[in-house]
């Protein structure tokens, strides 16, 4: 009787074994995969944030140069502005010297307007508004470009923070094999069939935790 009981319980530890090796087997390559699914989100989060500050730097840059580019056309219309008074008053009193003076320092647009004959005169005021409304047009294009290029910045920083997320998750989901390993070892080394079975079952029921954890998470 005893020698049955001591060869069911050997066939029982083989199969345990059998079960163990195949739980061993299968987390070491899920581990691995879940370690290599880690180190390619973080290229990803890498590449993401590297596009997001590249793209936050051309943002800026566009945004910056357009407004620069609008105050020095404010301050040219005012500079415009101021002389054109000046320049009137001085015809009104006759002072031609004041007049030519106040001329060389407009703007080459509106010089051309005080320059040109009385028939063109109304053309080249026409032409002189028309390139004023063209570069205002063109600076608001570039400054909305530039809110669009500092959404795109975002996005690519939201991408990279998803993407650092999602390495953390498989980082732990390597961690939770490695324990999946430490219990199939401590099952093989076990000699008592009752401790065997302990082990066998906290690796069994970690290695279901880990594999639900591990596809529950995107794949790169």
């Amino acid at each position: 009787m005893e020698s049955q009981e001591v060869d069911k319980n050997e066939e029982r530890s083989h199969k345990i074994e059998y079960l163990v090796a195949l739980i061993l087997g299968v987390a070491t390559i899920l581990g691995a995969m879940s370690a290599y699914y880690a180190a390619l989100w973080g290229g990803n989060q890498s590449s993401s944030y590297v596009k997001g500050i590249m793209t936050m730097s051309q943002s800026s840059t566009n945004y910056l140069e357009a407004l620069q580019d609008y105050n020095n056309s404010e301050m040219t219309d005012f500079k415009d502005d101021f002389i054109e008074t000046q320049w009137k008053e001085a015809s009104n009193k006759g002072n031609k010297a004041d007049q030519e003076y106040y001329e060389s320092r407009m703007s080459d647009p509106l010089q051309l307007i005080y320059k040109a004959s009385d028939d063109s005169a109304e053309i080249a005021a026409a032409l002189y508004d028309e390139a004023n409304e063209e570069k205002i047009t063109d600076i608001v294009t570039r400054m909305d470009s530039a809110i669009i290029l500092n959404g795109m910045a975002k996005k690519y920083i939201n991408e990279g923070d998803e993407a650092n997320s999602h390495g953390d998750k498989f980082t732990f989901v390597t961690v939770l094999f490695t324990i999946v390993l430490f219990f199939g070892g401590m099952a093989a080394v076990s000699q008592r069939f009752p401790l065997k079975l302990i082990y066998t079952s906290l690796s069994f029921a970690m290695f279901i935790y880990s594999t639900i954890k591990m596809f529950g998470i995107p794949f790169p």
